[in-house]
């Protein structure tokens, strides 16, 4: 499911009630949830076809492109398509499964990787490291910033010369894992990624610390102009499907349809029992959507729907079962703090203190979780606990309205008569919460707290906007808050990455300035920007961890934004058609298939993680734990 639709998919539908569904499928019970040992594939007997059907999103022909850098080639496909050097499980599992790559040898400044041999691309060419290095050379991505070079000595293996210091181990695989580097074949895209190569060589070595160009190498205005120009034609290049290394290849799409059919020479095929994915296009009607997935029409279905219309999904269908996961990022009001009164932390703070984060949480993502102690940290709350330092103290901000009255009547504002809180000049308070009028779920979180504090005197009204312009218009300053995701780590399982997008990513949205120094836990002076780049490259766990809570520290304490929860996301399982080792097999029945978070079983939550194919991994559907019933 892609982001449009996953917004959608998490929308409040009131229309839709719980007796609409019941009886629109009422397919009998397959008898899941008895746990008996692990299972043992065995051929299917009602998915005869081995056939996995799923929802998704692609342009339509003849706008359909095979060519991954082309928006039009960015589809549900890739997951299947593609692989990388390997991936590391997000939602805060840090499990790393070796893709692409064999093995790999970290040494003071290098990462030396031994590709898998016998690999071959979907239209039979050989796979090498110079498809990895072509796609180094065309995309600037965060791994880039810290590489000095990369090299490829022979067809099997890659060196990655880290810039000095370099960044410590585990990083390093973080960093890579990122990267969708099994994307761009060598001898298709050779012309782009010489070019490029050319390009970085005759650009000169970077001496400013505070900047990291891609390769430490600084272009000029020529250099510049020629690598875009060059990544303009990559982008325009047309292709007739997809061609990766993946366990599944492209076979055909239409306007309704695209199916990818198993690789028989995928290196791991014999564990890859479905033998074509059908792909259905989602419709934009999201009653529509619920209705084919009530119906059974996809096998599995990434997303967690109200609760509401889970509920009354599984009640319509016995065949289907929802997991939970946590997913690696909240639901948050930035501040815009270049506006007064949100310039000054004490009304920010009282702000805070106003906000029933639970009542938010069951309107915004039901299955979600609060945390009502933090304003916001940096990275999701569910990671504090192994990041933070345990001796750290955060200024609590659980609702306190008694609080939040203080703090205001401490900057001079009075509460009339009518209930209306008015500044020192007498100027009540309007203002203006900023909303994509396309993403439901934080639209129906900013109408919640903007509720809250016009009940509490303080009118809020929320402007939706067209997604078009809500983003450079909220960047340029002109809402008074923004709701909008916070608090996230979708690109790695480390805290520093959330700190990097709260600082960096999302400055514009609070009217961060270029430069911020603020005092830290341990009362010094804390350069935010600097700390930020130090991390990575900062060998010692202890003086990491120092950072990460300082960096936590300042965003809390000065309550540049309120987190509202951190969201849960899931997946729905459609026994009718599959068989296999489902997490938690014994518990299904129990939980009459709605299926809870299992935060505190680290082996069944990553079990549950690795179902969700967008969480950067396919490995269920390629480990033979899944095949067809």
């Amino acid at each position: 499911m892609n982001k449009t639709l996953r917004k959608l998919a998490l929308a409040i539908v009131a229309a839709i009630t719980v007796t609409s569904f019941v009886g629109c499928n009422d397919t009998k019970s397959t008898g899941v949830g008895k746990s008996s040992g692990k299972k043992e594939y065995a051929e299917p007997t009602v998915n005869k076809d081995k056939v996995m059907n799923m929802a998704g999103y692609w342009s339509k022909p003849p706008q359909f492109n095979g060519n991954f850098f082309n928006s039009d080639g960015n589809n549900v496909a890739q997951y299947f398509v593609y692989e990388r050097l390997w991936t590391t499980l997000r939602v805060g599992t840090g499990k790393t499964y070796m893709q692409l790559a064999d093995k790999v040898e970290n040494t003071e400044d290098k990462t030396i990787v031994t590709l898998k041999k016998g690999i071959k691309w979907h239209n039979g060419e050989t796979f090498t490291s110079k498809d990895i290095w072509a796609y180094y050379m065309l995309k600037k991505v965060d791994t880039t910033k810290y590489v000095a070079s990369i090299e490829t000595p022979d067809e099997n293996t890659l060196v990655f010369n880290w810039q000095k210091p370099a960044v410590f181990e585990d990083m390093r695989m973080k960093l890579i894992a990122k990267d969708l580097n099994g994307t761009m074949p060598y001898h298709i895209y050779k012309e782009f990624a010489d070019k490029a190569a050319e390009i970085y060589k005759s650009g000169a070595p970077n001496t400013d610390s505070k900047k990291k160009p891609t390769f430490g190498v600084n272009l000029n205005e020529e250099q510049t102009k020629a690598f875009a120009d060059n990544n303009k034609n990559l982008v325009n290049l047309k292709m007739e499907k997809p061609i990766g290394t993946g366990p599944y290849k492209f076979s055909s799409v239409d306007d309704n349809n695209l199916v990818l059919v198993k690789n028989a020479d995928y290196y791991d095929a014999k564990n890859v029992h479905f033998e074509k994915i059908n792909f259905k296009m989602a419709p934009a009607d999201i009653s529509q959507y619920y209705a084919m997935l009530r119906n059974g029409e996809f096998d599995i279905d990434n997303g967690t729907p109200p609760k509401d219309v889970l509920e009354s999904t599984l009640a319509a269908n016995q065949d289907l079962v929802h997991y939970t996961m946590f997913d690696m990022a909240s639901y948050g009001v930035m501040f815009n703090t270049r506006k007064a009164p949100f310039d000054n932390l004490k009304f920010r703070q009282a702000i805070a203190y106003i906000i029933d984060k639970g009542k938010v949480r069951e309107v915004g993502n039901y299955y979600g979780k609060e945390f009502n102690s933090i304003s916001a940290i940096g990275f999701p709350p569910s990671m504090m606990e192994k990041v933070l330092d345990k001796n750290m103290k955060l200024t609590d901000y659980t609702k306190n309205e008694e609080k939040a009255a203080s703090l205001l009547k401490e900057l001079g504002w009075t509460k009339g008569s009518n209930g209306q809180w008015a500044d020192s000049t007498g100027k009540k308070a309007e203002f203006i919460i900023g909303s994509d009028a396309g993403f439901d779920i934080t639209l129906n979180s900013a109408q919640v707290v903007a509720e809250q504090l016009t009940k509490f005197g303080i009118n809020t009204q929320v402007k939706a906007v067209d997604g078009s312009v809500f983003y450079t218009n909220a960047k340029a300053g002109e809402y008074d808050m923004t709701c909008y995701l916070i608090d996230m780590c979708w690109g790695m399982n480390d805290a520093w990455d959330g700190l990097n997008n709260a600082y960096v990513g999302l400055k514009d949205y609070m009217g961060l300035p270029n430069n911020l120094t603020a005092k830290g836990y341990d009362g010094s002076d804390v350069d935010v920007y600097s700390l930020l780049d130090q991390y990575p490259r900062t060998q010692d766990a202890k003086e990491r961890e120092k950072i990460a809570s300082n960096l936590a520290y300042v965003y809390n304490e000065n309550c540049y934004a309120v987190n509202l929860f951190q969201t849960s996301y899931g997946v729905f399982l459609n026994m009718k058609n599959i068989d296999g080792n489902f997490p938690a097999a014994e518990d299904i029945e129990k939980y009459d298939r709605n299926m809870p978070l299992y935060t505190d079983n680290k082996d069944i939550n990553d079990r549950i993680v690795e179902l969700n194919y967008e969480f950067q991994c396919n490995r269920n559907w390629t480990s033979g734990e899944f095949w067809p019933k």
